[in-house]
């Protein structure tokens, strides 16, 4: 499944999501860079990193146009 966390902060939701549904696909977004850096740096110690991808912008300007989720 592709999954979108809307302001992620520290990943705690999309990291958790990726760690127990192995086949999930996880986007996640922040306007903060700071936030991205440290869901970044959980997101390796879990080793979910190369499962989910990382999108700075507001809400649904981070994420390309025409992306499709099955759940928000």
């Amino acid at each position: 499944p592709e999954v979108l966390d809307l302001g992620t902060g520290s990943g705690c939701i999309a990291l958790t999501i990726a760690h127990r549904a192995k086949g999930a696909r996880v986007t996640a977004t922040d306007v903060s860079p700071d936030a991205l850096a440290v869901a970044q740096k959980n997101a390796e110690k879990l080793g979910v990193a190369t499962r989910v991808e990382f999108r700075q912008g507001d809400l649904f300007a981070a994420v390309p146009a025409g992306s499709t989720f099955d759940l928000i």
